[in-house]
């Protein structure tokens, strides 16, 4: 009797080391399958000598950056931890924008009336360095084309090339994606304008002129981030002076000097544009 009980508690214990086993290898199997947004875990296994030992699994995070495209497109199964940290300090920026404004009126009189319609273009392509998180300086290309129409027959026309010094300073109102900033910038630019015969649309090559312009302009605008280097705006006019000159292409007689003062919401100065932010993004 006393054998059959020493066999029977033998067994029990055999029995409870095998199922301890069992069942740590089960876990142990169910972890190595956890999904990927698991960044560490630790588990506690016992050893022969029932002494615990840790087992780090460590699994990389997955980071969105601009410059990977793909993960706008939704890839990556939803497993993307976008990092959008809005650092904007020592990072150069490339800009662009346009405006475009047009006016139609017809003139009255006793002699019959008149159509009428101007068209001006308005291009710029920049480059801005980031000296702190919000103070930025940069230069900028110009380029600025006027055409005026009488009953659709040119009448006149003006194009001018020139060069311009910002500094813009950023509002993070929405930081990271939404920012106001207001710049201030001078621009000087010359060109060409030229007279039309209302008749017959042939230039009047006496009245050609030779422009030159200088500008002081406070612009404030709205910047909205797409993506980390990617960003849209818009700006518009809050004071705007200007003058330019006119002289003779051919004795370069002085003509004439005319100077614009424009305050609030010049639409004549309301300009979309993008930003493409070179360097380090998402905190890397």
């Amino acid at each position: 009797m006393k054998k059959l009980f020493t066999l029977f508690v033998s067994s029990l214990i055999l029995f409870s080391a095998s199922a301890q086993s069992e069942f740590s290898n089960i876990v142990l199997a169910n972890h190595t399958t956890a999904k990927s947004s698991v960044l560490k875990s630790t588990h506690v296994l016992q050893s022969d000598e029932a002494k615990p030992f840790d087992l780090d699994v460590d699994i990389p995070k997955l980071i969105f950056h601009t410059d990977d495209l793909s993960a706008l497109s939704g890839e990556a199964n939803g497993q993307v931890d976008e990092e959008f940290t809005g650092d904007l300090a020592s990072r150069i920026v490339l800009m662009g924008g346009f405006n475009i404004y047009n006016s139609k009126f017809t003139n009255s009189n006793s002699g019959g009336s008149t159509d009428n319609a101007y068209a001006n273009l308005f291009v710029n392509i920049a480059a801005m360095y980031m000296l702190t998180q919000t103070i930025g300086v940069g230069l900028a290309i110009l380029g600025n084309n006027y055409t005026a129409h009488s009953n659709d027959v040119k009448t006149s026309s003006e194009g001018q090339w020139g060069a311009g010094v910002f500094g813009r300073y950023y509002f993070p109102c929405f930081a990271p994606r939404f920012y106001t900033f207001g710049q201030v910038g001078f621009n000087f630019q010359g060109g060409t304008s030229k007279e039309f015969d209302s008749n017959t649309g042939d230039e009047i090559e006496a009245l050609r002129d030779n422009v030159s312009s200088v500008s002081l302009g406070i612009n404030p605008g709205f910047s909205y981030f797409l993506t980390p280097a990617i960003a849209l705006e818009m700006s518009f006019g809050l004071f705007s002076w200007g003058q330019t000159t006119y002289t003779n292409d051919q004795d370069n007689t002085l003509k004439q000097t005319n100077s614009d003062v424009d305050f609030w919401l010049n639409s004549k100065a309301l300009t979309f544009g993008f930003c493409w932010w070179l360097g380090p993004v998402g905190g890397s």
